[in-house]
């Protein structure tokens, strides 16, 4: 439990606080870990006493020829779950440096506890992320996925959806940002992990339509509040675990393919342009090459405004900042540059899919 990794942040913590040279031994009395670098691997023979002895020792000038490697101070045992696993020695004059002793043994202990739950979560985090793999490759009924399930005490249950999180950056800690959605949404109906280092998953489990909504809304809504960067994607709802990979690649083309401004995108918002990406290359550069290539660049912008009005007129014209009119005008060119007519469902259409390939191209 005391490796040299947090025995080197301990030195390093304790040293900022008490502003005194702080010495980590382990249970061999072997020196881990010092503010003075020199010393570290080095025998101290005063901390092999307080192990065997599991009091306080201090070092001073009666004594100092006694104990081999060490020098003045104070070394107090560390503790760990009802053991004594190191020693904590402060460098310095005895009657300087006792004062601290307590302080920088609980410092340490203190230390100690939070690494073994942070070590606690990240095992727990894990085997959540297995158990999702599982799921993605089809493994749902191994005995190994069940005592996985069954271990972190979760019941997966149909409908299934998963939602994807961009987190952008951020002074929140990745796996902080887990444990406040698992408040929000209760450990029991959902699974978080990571997907990558700036990606997280939420696999929902028996949640209605409507209810799955509402907290994905929430969780947005809160994300924003706390000012995290973010964008989540939403995939498909199914009713089968071997289809949850389905959900989670809808989900991803949410993000891929949304409003890079937008917070929220639903796949179904963005599955056309989905199944566009789909058709190969050369046929897509034909087609909107063969489109877009008659459209002057100062009526690309009327045209994409329109479509994003759902082709209202008075909508577009607005937002635009133009007379109603003078968009007719635009309208009319744009069919008299390509031969397609915006204003007729059919023509308004094949524009609208020539601008989405251009769209995927870019």
């Amino acid at each position: 439990m005391l490796t040299h990794e947090l025995a080197n942040e301990i030195v390093k913590q304790t040293m900022i606080r008490l502003n005194r040279n702080i010495n980590i031994m382990n249970h061999t009395g072997t020196i881990i870990a010092s503010g003075t670098t020199e010393r570290i691997g080095q025998l101290h023979e005063g901390a092999l006493e307080v192990i065997k002895t599991g009091k306080t020792l201090v070092v001073d000038k009666s004594n100092l020829s006694k104990w081999k490697g060490s020098l003045f101070g104070v070394n107090l045992p560390i503790e760990f779950q009802g053991k004594i696993i190191g020693v904590i020695g402060i460098t310095g004059e005895p009657e300087k440096t006792m004062e601290f002793g307590e302080l920088a043994k609980m410092i340490t202990e203190m230390m100690l506890n939070q690494s073994l739950w942070a070590s606690r979560l990240e095992s727990k985090q894990r085997m959540k992320e297995l158990i999702f793999e599982d799921l993605l490759l089809g493994k749902t009924h191994e005995e190994s996925a069940e005592r996985r399930q069954n271990a972190i005490h979760i019941q997966l249950t149909p409908p299934f959806l998963v939602i994807v999180l961009e987190i952008g950056e951020t002074v929140f800690n990745k796996l902080k940002i887990i444990e406040f959605l698992e408040n929000i949404l209760g450990e029991k109906k959902c699974l978080i992990g990571f997907l990558n280092v700036n990606k997280l998953f939420i696999l929902f489990s028996g949640l209605k339509e409507e209810l799955l909504r509402k907290k994905i809304e929430e969780i947005s809504g809160l994300l924003r509040m706390r000012e995290i960067p973010s964008r989540i994607g939403v995939g498909t709802i199914e009713e089968e675990k071997i289809k949850i990979k389905d959900s989670l690649k809808n989900a991803e083309s949410a993000l891929k393919f949304g409003d890079n401004e937008k917070d929220l995108t639903y796949f179904n918002e963005v599955e056309v342009m989905s199944l566009l990406s789909r058709i190969p290359e050369h046929h897509k550069h034909l087609f909107s090459k063969r489109i877009m290539g008659h459209i002057p660049e100062k009526w690309i912008k009327s045209l994409e405004t329109y479509f994003e009005c759902d082709m209202n007129l008075a909508e577009t014209a607005e937002r635009l900042g133009i007379h109603r009119n003078t968009l007719i005008y635009r309208l009319k060119k744009v069919k008299d540059d390509t031969g397609y007519n915006p204003q007729t469902f059919h023509d308004a259409t094949a524009l609208q899919l020539a601008f989405w390939i251009n769209q995927i191209n870019k």
